[in-house]
Formats: structure tokens, C-alpha cells, sequence
């Protein structure tokens, strides 16, 4: 699903998998903690390839 799908992976495992409804066409990304931190390593973002 061009542009809808949403996945996340830890240690090349599918740990979820949603399709959105109403996308948005463009706009930011972020990580948002309350009271807590994490670290991320190896973060990689791909661009839905064009139908």
C-alpha cells in the first residue's frame, strides 16, 4: 500500500504492522518520551516505492 503502510522491526522481527486510513501527504516524524528515555541505533526511514 503505497504511502499507508506503517512497520515497525526490532532485530529483523515485524513487532507490528498498520495500515492508515487517512495518511498524511507530508509533514514531519518524531519519537516523544514522558518521564523516560531511549536510545535508538540503526533508525532507517524508506520513501514507498512509485506504482
Amino acid at each position: 500500500m503505497n504511502g499507508r503502510q506503517i512497520r515497525y522491526y526490532s532485530d529483523d522481527r515485524l513487532v507490528f504492522d498498520h495500515t492508515d486510513a487517512d495518511p498524511y501527504p507530508g509533514g514531519w516524524f518524531a519519537f516523544r518520551t514522558v518521564a523516560s528515555h531511549f536510545h535508538i541505533e540503526d533508525f532507517t526511514v524508506w520513501r514507498p516505492p512509485v506504482t
